[in-house]
């Protein structure tokens, strides 16, 4: 069962299954089996995948509560670092041009937090915004603000950068049923609308 997906600067899509914890890299134009090649992820229950300009793949491993960075060409778990700590659950996750690491920590914590590059251990990690009711998915524009979906609040909320506390948190657009997966170009927010099957276009925050 395909749970993350992302896209490299090669136009490659790169995708988690969840049930088999196995990663899958399609090369553009690549309409069949034979040209998809494996991944390294190091995971086996994994909801969030993204990768960075370098290439370098980020895993959001629910299992393991935890964020994994996978560098490119990486092919087996040795060359696999251990990102931040202290998550109980980890579902959203997302990278900006600077390599600071953005993750949803939802259920019982109910936080999204931030990894400076570099960042292994929990006293490192920063915790965004506040406010929030099992937030899913998470994406960050070009201009640091960072979008997460808010699934029990039905909500897409903004933290734009440097917020702290959910009293800077803003939120986006109308009312969404079931908010889970969200993304950004550089115009626009993208969100995937669980219970109403749809997925919404809204502009990027101003």
């Amino acid at each position: 069962m395909p749970s993350g997906v992302a896209v490299d600067s090669s136009g490659s899509v790169l995708v988690i299954d969840w049930n088999t914890g196995k990663g899958y890299r399609v090369p553009p134009g690549c309409a069949s089996s034979s040209c998809v090649t494996p991944q390294e992820v190091d995971t086996f229950h994994s909801y969030g995948l993204a990768v960075d300009a370098s290439g370098n793949v980020y895993v959001a491993d629910y299992q393991d509560t935890a964020v994994k960075k996978v560098p490119l060409g990486c092919t087996s778990s040795a060359c696999i670092t251990v990102l931040g700590g202290g998550f109980h659950a980890v579902t959203g996750v997302a990278v900006d041009g600077s390599g600071n690491v953005y993750v949803v920590d939802p259920f019982f914590n109910n936080l999204v937090k931030k990894i400076p590059p570099g960042c292994t251990s929990a006293s490192c990690v920063i915790t965004l915004g506040g406010g929030f009711s099992s937030p899913f998915g998470v994406a960050v524009d070009g201009s640091g603000n960072v979008y997460v979906s808010d699934q029990d609040n039905g909500a897409v909320k903004v933290i734009p950068p440097g917020c702290t506390s959910s009293s800077c948190v803003t939120t986006l657009g109308g009312r969404f049923h079931d908010p889970r997966g969200v993304a950004v170009d550089g115009s626009d927010v993208y969100v995937a609308d669980g219970e109403s099957n749809e997925v919404d276009e809204m502009p990027l925050a101003t």
